[in-house]
């Protein structure tokens, strides 16, 4: 699956990226981070690390456009778009846009790759105003806002459009606390979920989103867990911020270290679980990432068990929860989808 990345420029070094195939085409290189405070990375950086979240054997080909000084044209992008149908990339990630009045140049360029069968997903503006060519109907055209809703995404046929029902992405894979809003976020993170449509199932970009709609997976599970009985499993247990984080949200019967996990379940065996919610509170996802096939088969084991398995932290990609449904009746709960 090669997938086409127009946006800025980035260094990728974060440990997240070390073992991913990130091709670069710098055409204006240099970049600004977004935040030194709370996103010490470029733009290109988070929308790369949304994508291979979702699709972790990916090949990214990205063509910064966007140098320090933040300019971006039609002309940029109708070259960029070009450039990716003619090195055989099997979708294109536009985190980036231009408002302007509509453009024939950028609109045809967008058909060329509608004729081709490279779908193009494509954020809207953040600021309410019409946004190319995430407007244009032959394209992907991704938003969010915040909204009560009982799913994660809607998806409207008649314009092409994805909706995000949360505007926050969480970059816990990048070692984040805060969560980074905005429809550039929203966009990576809906092509790294399609590309594994196209890439794996070889359906069509509407099949795997009516599919991902209509999943499970897509419902928010609104519960109140002061109201749930739980047992928590976390890799800090002595920690004070966590304790407070339990006490303050959580009707916690035991906090556990998650390194024992597996012997907590054994010495309790005896217990019985099923209305017990199994909350999973690791703060480092390259702990998580080193004990993968434990934290795995943990899951397993507990989703047999437990009313239910939540983790506080999106770690799991969609694909991955869907195996765990499809293969195991176990629903991964999270705060995203």
């Amino acid at each position: 699956m090669k997938i086409g990345v127009i946006d800025s420029d980035g260094d990728f070094t974060h440990p997240f990226f070390k073992d991913k195939n990130i091709n670069q085409v710098k055409v204006n290189a240099g970049y600004n981070v977004l935040s030194r405070n709370n996103f010490p990375y470029s733009h290109s950086e988070y929308v790369c690390a949304s994508i291979l979240k979702e699709n972790p054997k990916a090949e990214i080909v990205l063509r910064s456009i966007i140098g320090k000084e933040q300019k971006n044209t039609c002309k940029l992008l109708v070259d960029g778009i070009n450039s990716m149908m003619a090195g055989d990339v099997d979708i294109i990630n536009l985190s980036v846009g231009v408002e302007v009045l509509h453009n024939r140049d950028l609109l045809d360029v967008c058909k060329k790759a509608e004729s081709k069968k490279i779908p193009i997903i494509a954020a809207h503006s953040n600021y309410d105003t019409i946004a190319y060519p995430a407007n244009f109907n032959n394209v992907i055209g991704v938003y969010s806002e915040n909204n009560k809703s009982t799913k994660f995404i809607d998806y409207d046929c008649n314009f092409n459009n994805v909706k995000f029902n949360c505007d926050l992405t969480s970059y816990y894979q990048l070692d984040q606390v805060f969560l980074l809003r905005g429809n550039s976020f929203c966009t990576a993170t809906m092509t790294g979920i399609l590309s594994n449509y196209i890439g794996e199932y070889q359906e069509s970009i509407q099949q795997g989103i009516n599919y991902l709609f209509k999943s499970p997976i897509n419902e928010i599970d609104v519960i109140s867990y002061k109201n749930e009985s739980s047992i928590c499993f976390t890799d800090v247990p002595n920690s004070n911020n966590e304790i407070k984080y339990i006490k303050n949200n959580l009707n916690c019967k035991d906090i556990v270290d998650i390194s024992d996990a597996q012997n907590y379940l054994y010495r309790n065996h005896y217990m019985d679980f099923s209305n017990t919610l199994c909350f999973i509170d690791i703060n480092s996802y390259s702990y998580i990432n080193k004990n993968r096939k434990c934290i795995d088969e943990f899951v397993i084991n507990v989703g047999k068990k437990f009313k239910g398995v939540v983790f506080r932290y999106p770690y799991y990609n969609v694909k991955e929860r869907m195996f765990f449904l499809e293969n195991y009746g176990i629903k991964i709960i999270q705060f995203a989808i």
